[in-house]
């Protein structure tokens, strides 16, 4: 048996025409839709980047323990698994996050991996003046980040030199190398279509897109929508995004070819996924992380083929988070899922124990659950941040251990039930990684069925009331910290 899975960042489910878009040109997409199960109703869990990649590893929500970090020495992580277990793992990716220190520990539980470089400012190119570049990026969200960006997109002359191509090149090579072999699991993992929104030229001119690509034009900041040069740029940012997700399909369909070429479909499983979405100007917001966590961020486009059950061109309406996908590859390959894995395998286009809730979140942000009727997302009541629960030093990364800083709070913790006995360090005041206004957005309960884009926040005690339980009942079952009861109200 063997399994493929193909994970986008960023990959927003409003801009494929699987799910209802008919501007976005991308027929690798709509390939995909003919030979697998469609989910309509996947949700993301613990965000953003790598918090997500930590559920794909160890089928377990983590915002409510920790922030931002490294994937921890406790952790049970699927590839690592499957090595165990005589499969053979092969990652390969552009995200860069992974060779930060914080993203520490996610590449090396494969049992190979190829890292491609230049993504979002990936410091691969040396230039030592760049101070009109500097000054081109005053003012913006990550403007370091900016610098290098801009850095390396000038020796990207074709389509050929992007790191997407690269990736995918990598995979397609693997795939050539190891197709007649047995008992293998690929990743391959692009950072695309994450920002910056920048696509080769062949792909940007199908959305009339002339000008060249710069960051001006296809790399929003992180905010609410509030000054007129922001909604200028709206049209330009949704043309340069389409560009880019029609540059996946061209990747997609490549992969879905290979399996043809190959043979593969009678004993490959087959999955498409992504991490979370983008908000590009609904509900008044840009980018992620900063605001509410509404469907546009949440609500993921997820695509499975099963070799045992063949199933093809099938829709799944039913409730699928990110932890899933882990519980449902180990049981692919016959490996036992570990007790403390909260996801469920996913068999013959159904989940092995049915979903009656979804839960999602960023560390010491709103608090979010489902029923695929209703979302209700509980706000801090508590002012600050809760403390952070960790035996990885990686935590400290981003905000660094500086002189003349106050030092942090830090105390042993307690032994939660998935630590296999070791207690983890208890780290207050450290802040969260990213500036959010969730808690400023409060209480806010939305009735999917009669408003699908969340336009209008309704009120019903019985309902809230009712989530309230639920959410108790899931910190509960997730062995929460003590301090997070108090810190969203749900003590009584």
């Amino acid at each position: 048996m063997k399994a493929i899975m193909v994970t986008f960042d960023s990959l927003c489910l409003r801009m494929l025409p699987n799910y209802g878009n008919r501007e976005v040109i991308a027929p690798g997409f709509e390939e995909l839709g003919k030979r697998c199960t469609r989910f309509d109703n996947c949700y993301a869990g613990s965000l953003p980047c790598i918090p997500a990649r930590r559920e794909m590893h160890t089928g377990r929500e983590n915002f409510l323990h920790s922030r931002w970090g490294a994937l921890e020495p406790y952790d049970d992580s699927m590839p690592e698994l499957l090595k165990q277990s005589g499969v053979y793992t092969h990652l390969v990716t552009d995200h860069t996050h992974y060779w930060e220190d914080e993203g520490f520990g996610y590449h090396c539980r494969y049992q190979s991996f190829q890292f491609i470089r230049g993504q979002e400012g990936d410091p691969v190119y040396g230039k030592v003046d760049t101070m009109e570049l500097q000054s081109q990026v005053e003012g913006r969200r990550v403007p370091y980040l900016r610098v290098q960006d801009a850095v390396n997109r000038s020796h990207w002359k074709e389509k050929e030199d992007f790191p997407q191509f690269k990736t995918f090149q990598s995979g397609l090579d693997f795939l050539k190398e190891n197709c007649q072999s047995d008992n293998w699991f690929l990743h391959i993992e692009t950072f695309d279509p994450h920002e910056p929104f920048c696509a080769p030229d062949e792909f940007r001119v199908m959305y009339g897109l002339k000008t060249p690509s710069d960051q001006e034009s296809d790399w929003p900041d992180y905010k609410q929508l509030t000054d007129s040069e922001s909604f200028a740029y709206l049209k330009q940012y949704r043309k340069e995004n389409m560009a880019l997700v029609s540059f996946c399909s061209y990747h997609l369909e490549k992969i879905l070819k290979a399996m043809d070429q190959y043979g593969l479909w009678n004993d490959t499983m087959l999955i498409v996924n992504t991490d979370h979405g983008f908000l590009l100007g609904e509900h008044g917001w840009l980018g992620k992380n900063t605001g509410p966590y509404y469907n546009e961020i949440v609500h993921i486009p997820l695509f499975l083929y099963d070799p045992r059950y063949k199933r093809q061109q099938m829709v799944n309406e039913e409730l699928i988070q990110t932890v899933d996908i882990p519980a449902t590859i180990l049981d692919f390959f016959g490996v036992q899922r570990p007790d403390n894995m909260t996801g469920r395998a996913i068999k013959d286009g159904m989940r092995e124990i049915k979903r009656e809730f979804a839960f999602w979140g960023l560390f010491g942000g709103q608090l979010n659950v489902t029923d695929g009727r209703y979302i209700y997302m509980r706000a801090p009541v508590k002012e600050g941040q809760p403390a952070c629960y960790t035996m990885a030093g990686q935590h400290f990364m981003r905000s660094r251990v500086q002189c003349g800083k106050e030092p942090y709070q830090i105390s042993m913790g307690p032994v939660f039930t998935f630590t296999k006995g070791y207690p983890l360090m208890r780290i207050e005041n450290m802040g969260n990684d990213f500036q959010t206004e969730q808690d400023k957005s409060g209480n806010m309960l939305f009735d999917l069925k009669n408003d699908p884009r969340q336009e209008q926040v309704i009120r019903d005690d019985k309902l809230e009331k009712m989530f309230c339980s639920i959410l108790k009942q899931w910190l509960i079952q997730m062995d929460a910290p003590n301090e997070l009861y108090k810190f969203y109200g749900l003590c009584d």
